[in-house]
């Protein structure tokens, strides 16, 4: 019995972790994507592309994972929310990441249109802002931390 339980929590911190590079991978998109638009650096795009591939798989591994877990070891109360909380966290994650290939290539559209708006000031202020906010929103998820989960929300 204690080996079972062992394993299981082994389990869930390694849906944890995919949830963690899920997060730094779209963070890392979310700056490229942005970075482009800013610095007009079209080089930038590729990469943000590339890594939606490594976000999709991330998120059907951790489905999988959760779904595999729910259906072999019939979670209860606590367990249970925190995988089905998984799946949803992950299902956001993929969708920020195509956020994030949308802004990369409209970035590279006004890059090669030669667009240039007033000072962007406001658009490094809200990726700074959605930065920290998809960071601590992960740490509280992962940490159990309700605290975190209501300043992200504030």
């Amino acid at each position: 019995m204690i080996s079972t339980r062992l394993h299981f929590t082994q389990e869930l911190s390694a849906v944890d972790e995919n949830l963690l590079r899920m997060g730094d991978t779209v963070r890392t998109m979310l700056s490229s994507g942005v970075g482009a638009f800013l610095h007009g650096d079209v080089a930038q795009v590729p990469k943000v592309l590339s890594d939606d591939n490594i976000v999709d798989r991330l998120e059907e591994e951790t489905e999988s994972n959760c779904l595999r877990l729910l259906a072999t070891q019939q979670p209860m109360a606590r367990d249970l929310r925190r995988l089905s909380s998984a799946i949803k966290v992950a299902s956001e994650l993929e969708r920020v990441g195509d956020h994030c290939v949308e802004i990369a290539k409209n970035s590279r559209k006004l890059i090669h249109r030669c667009f240039r708006a007033r000072p962007l000031i406001d658009i490094e202020q809200m990726h700074n802002c959605v930065q920290k906010m998809l960071g601590d929103s992960l740490n509280a998820f992962i940490e159990h931390d309700t605290n975190l989960a209501r300043e992200v929300c504030r």
